[in-house]
């Protein structure tokens, strides 16, 4: 286990505890609005990369962040329509079963925010994390089972995840320690 696995375990908790916490209103809106912003940054960066690559210097940065930039605006809209939502439904009272719910919402909403982002990370390598990315069980999981998310996301994400998930298994094939034989009684 590395750093990548610690930092993806503890989103997923905290995200998941944190929709325990809102409720099923709340985190189904969440949800909506991550189903959202993954294809609209995917779309969108590009139209935002001139606008950024000057400020960050470096283009696989500049566009990182034009993606990333874009997903928030995006969530950071559905957390206000969220809000007014929530003061609206409050009489609408479901006890446990809102709080459950909504974990289970916020355990897949985290699921799909991590594989973006790591999607992202690998696609944009800057800072180049592919190493690190690598040695960790969940990323490597987490990418594995990206196909869902890449989906909705231009071909070139697919393309890059599958090089990088290729010299992944290239590497890990290559660096299995050769088999000895068994010492003679």
């Amino acid at each position: 286990m590395n750093w990548v696995t610690f930092v993806l375990l503890a989103v997923i908790g905290l995200m998941t505890f944190r929709a325990y916490r809102n409720g099923f209103i709340r985190e189904l809106v969440g949800l909506c609005a991550l189903i959202l912003a993954v294809p609209l940054a995917g779309i969108l960066y590009d139209d935002m990369y001139p606008k950024v690559e000057p400020i960050v210097d470096n283009e696989e940065a500049a566009a990182l962040v034009s993606f990333i930039a874009i997903m928030g605006g995006v969530l950071l809209g559905g957390v206000v329509v969220a809000h007014l939502l929530k003061k609206s439904i409050e009489m609408l009272n479901l006890g446990v079963l809102d709080d459950l719910a909504g974990a289970a919402f916020g355990f897949i909403k985290a699921v799909i925010l991590c594989q973006v982002v790591l999607v992202a990370l690998v696609v944009f390598p800057s800072p180049d994390l592919r190493e690190d990315i690598d040695r960790s069980p969940v990323a490597t999981a987490l990418l594995d089972a990206a196909p869902a998310v890449l989906v909705v996301l231009p071909g070139e994400f697919g393309d890059a995840l599958d090089v990088f998930l290729d010299q992944v298994e290239e590497v890990a094939n290559g660096m299995l320690p050769p088999k000895k034989p068994a010492p003679a009684p």
